[in-house]
């Protein structure tokens, strides 16, 4: 998840708009590419990544804005882009990781050091807002794949529900920094981390899953979930129009596709950046 900010809605396009954003985008592109050190100890990162995300935001709300990924420019420039925006949110969760990690005891108020925790605060509002129209339990057991090493989305969730929660992640480095952040905060109990890949797990203990916006594999990770626990709930991160320039777009039509009914999602906000959908059994 980046840097969220304040956009303004405009109802008609201005004509040099779209060639701007086009231009935003080529340079946060080149800028990104000349970097060795993409986390948050590079003044050049947060500065290109901060105005590159308020571009698209304040974009977004623009009509027919996005028609410019249909551009032969951005398509051409895009997965590179998005490559070097997951390097840099990845860099930024450890960066951020790593000081919690050596606190020996961090209380609730100690997260507002992440710069972008109310961000995290506000997506899980809504989320667990549609969590509850799907009759999930009170007792309910959460995992959520892709968590990266700072376990924010868990640790956010237990504070307001106290459901369990259960992390999964392929990186090493992330998982020990989760653990220690984690324990940090006396949850050992309530939230664990598992060093294991989204297609490789056993969901069956879990009522719901989640999956963050930067898994990769998420149709073998919806394989799996299928497979081991076919009766839970699924929600996945996405975003729509426009936002695609900072992550991938999932499509409803490959979760229909394995019997998964589409159950509503969060609301696409002007100073959000990501939207969850969420599925149910067929």
């Amino acid at each position: 998840m980046l840097q969220l900010s304040q956009a303004t809605e405009n109802q008609t396009t201005p004509p040099n708009l779209q060639s701007d954003f086009i231009a935003a985008a080529k340079h946060t592109h080149h800028e990104l590419s000349r970097q060795n050190d993409l986390s948050p100890a590079n003044d050049t990162v947060n500065r290109c990544l901060s105005d590159f995300v308020n571009a698209v935001l304040n974009f977004s709300v623009e009509k027919d804005a996005a028609k410019v990924l249909e551009t032969e420019e951005i398509q051409n420039l895009r997965p590179e882009l998005l490559s070097y925006l997951s390097r840099a949110e990845f860099e930024m969760e450890t960066y951020f990781a790593k000081i919690f990690a050596q606190m020996p005891v961090i209380e609730e108020k100690d997260l507002d050091l992440f710069w972008y925790k109310q961000c995290y605060q506000d997506l899980v509002d809504a989320e667990i807002e549609q969590l509850d129209t799907l009759d999930i339990s009170p007792d309910a057991e959460i995992a959520f794949v892709g968590s990266g090493p700072l376990p924010l989305t868990a640790i956010e969730y237990y504070l307001q529900t106290g459901n369990k929660m259960t992390c999964f992640d392929t990186d090493a480095d992330a998982v020990r920094l989760s653990r220690q952040m984690i324990q940090n905060m006396g949850l050992s109990d309530m939230i664990e981390v598992r060093h294991q890949a989204g297609e490789d797990a056993d969901y069956s203990q879990f009522d719901v899953v989640m999956v963050a916006s930067l898994v990769k594999d998420k149709e073998k990770t919806l394989d799996r979930i299928r497979t081991t626990a076919p009766d839970a709930k699924v929600a996945v991160r996405s975003v729509e129009g426009v936002k695609a320039m900072l992550y991938e777009v999932v499509n409803k039509d490959d979760f229909e596709a394995h019997s998964l009914e589409y159950a509503g999602s969060t609301k696409d906000d002007p100073a959000t950046i990501n939207t969850t959908l969420f599925f149910r059994p067929a």
